[in-house]
């Protein structure tokens, strides 16, 4: 459901969301730099991709993903791109 703020209260929650944001894209680059050593250089991010075998993705690097997409989405904020 689509959720609408006005000015004020849209300003207010950049203030959570930058970081949230900041932390997802610096997981996301983990992850990118890891599948990058599995499959060696050359290999470019693209949506979709998953960890396959051989490369070693942190358990909690994607629960802390998890968990900010879950707040995102709690406070009504589509999510589109996170390298946005």
């Amino acid at each position: 459901m689509a959720k609408y703020y006005d000015l004020a209260v849209a300003n207010e929650r950049l203030t959570d969301l930058r970081p949230l944001l900041a932390g997802l894209r610096d997981d996301r680059d983990t992850i990118v730099r890891s599948k990058v050593a599995v499959d060696g250089p050359g290999v470019a991010w693209q949506p979709g991709m998953v960890e396959q075998p051989g490369m070693v993705v942190d358990p909690a690097t994607l629960a802390r993903m998890e968990a900010a997409v879950r707040q995102i989405d709690a406070w009504g904020i589509m999510l589109r791109d996170i390298g946005a």
